[in-house]
């Protein structure tokens, strides 16, 4: 993971606002990349450039990684060192030159924010910036723990309960999604041993559990793949659960449940519960490409590559669909209609895992639960 100061912050009084203060005990890891605003500003100006359209989220995750990669990243203990200034003082003219390199003055770029995700801030002058940066680090000081790895290691041995979750789909998975939509870090279950330093055994997690859109499935950016609902229905369901992106605003498209691509993710992901949404989604019949075949009619498997996806032939079966209303309503399992019931046990039979939870609506408390 990476991490921005500013958004930390503004999370920060967020929570203040509400409760008062920070509830809990609040560490940062001071061996965690920094995401700053000149990362997201050379992600802007290489998105500018990079086939006419702003292809990512802008808020300076891959340029962030990229640092990473040619041996320049910034950490938290770069930020709260004695040397602070000098040290984002020589990214900051690094970046300059990044941008500039391309036509772009560094202090007049605008990147989105947590606080002001639309309107944005000028990234400014290295004063400006180290004078931003410099706010939150007198904020941030005392929540930066040097002996995490020991809390964790000796939590992780003892009878605390831990809750690991990751916000990003295994579709999005730099080896395994389709490219260019894909993200720059690891989403599966295994990228906890890399975070923890070795600490924590992903395969020791009680229970690894996998979410997915019940009777639909959707994706933002260019990719496509093999299935499609009617034009229509496609409209609807975006509409009715705001299937647009959350940092980019773009249209998902809406698509049936696909088969060859969830057993993939369950076979690289290594989840074994699942976890349902959508289950309110209305549909009078389901689609769901049910299997690939070749211009030779012959059984494919899903591989991620768009070339080699735009020339599969996807197998189409359908099932009953069911009322969301009545899904809706549902407090238990034996509520659920029929239909409901019936397309979960093929999902899951399907994919070889168990049933976790079904969400039957957006409120936290509309949901069903398998497991006690």
């Amino acid at each position: 993971m990476v991490f921005n100061p500013t958004d930390a912050v503004t999370e920060i009084d967020y929570i203040v606002d509400i409760v008062g203060s920070v509830p809990g005990n609040f560490m940062i890891d001071p061996n965690i990349p920094l995401s700053l605003d000149t990362h997201r500003a050379w992600e802007n100006v290489i998105n500018s450039w990079h086939l006419g359209y702003y292809g990512s989220t802008g808020r300076g995750i891959s340029t962030s990684y990229s640092d990473e990669i040619l041996r320049l990243k910034l950490t938290m203990s770069d930020l709260i060192s004695a040397e602070w200034k000098g040290k984002l003082g020589y990214h900051y003219d690094i970046t300059k030159k990044q941008t500039g390199s391309f036509g772009f003055k560094l202090e007049d770029i605008k990147v989105a924010t947590l606080k002001d995700p639309v309107k944005g801030i000028k990234v400014g002058s290295k004063k400006d910036f180290l004078d931003r940066v410099g706010e939150c680090r007198k904020i941030l000081l005392k929540y930066v723990n040097k002996s995490l790895d020991e809390y964790l290691y000796k939590e992780w041995n003892s009878e605390t309960p831990f809750v690991f979750e990751g916000a990003q789909a295994i579709g999005l998975h730099p080896k395994h999604g389709l490219y260019p939509d894909v993200t720059s870090s690891e989403v599966r279950a295994r990228g906890i041993q890399d975070s923890t330093e070795g600490i924590v055994d992903y395969k020791k997690i009680a229970a690894k559990v996998g979410v997915l859109k019940g009777p639909y499935i959707s994706s933002v950016g260019s990719r496509t793949l093999p299935g499609e609902f009617d034009i229509r229905t496609e409209i609807q369901v975006r509409n009715v659960f705001g299937e647009y992106g959350k940092s980019t605003g773009r249209s998902r498209g809406i698509l049936p449940p696909d088969i060859p691509a969830l057993k993939h993710f369950r076979n690289v992901g290594d989840f074994e519960y699942l976890a349902v949404t959508h289950m309110d989604a209305s549909f009078p019949s389901i689609p769901i490409v049910a299997g690939y075949k070749d211009s030779n009619k012959n059984n494919v498997r899903y591989r991620p590559y768009q070339w080699y996806l735009d020339f599969v032939h996807p197998e189409i079966i359908s099932l009953p669909g069911w009322d969301g209303n009545t899904a809706r309503k549902a407090k238990n399992a034996n509520e659920l209609p029929e239909n409901a019931l019936r397309f979960l046990a093929f999902i899951s039979e399907v994919l070889n895992v168990k049933l976790a939870y079904a969400s039957t609506g957006p409120s936290l408390q509309d949901y069903i639960s398998w497991v006690k």
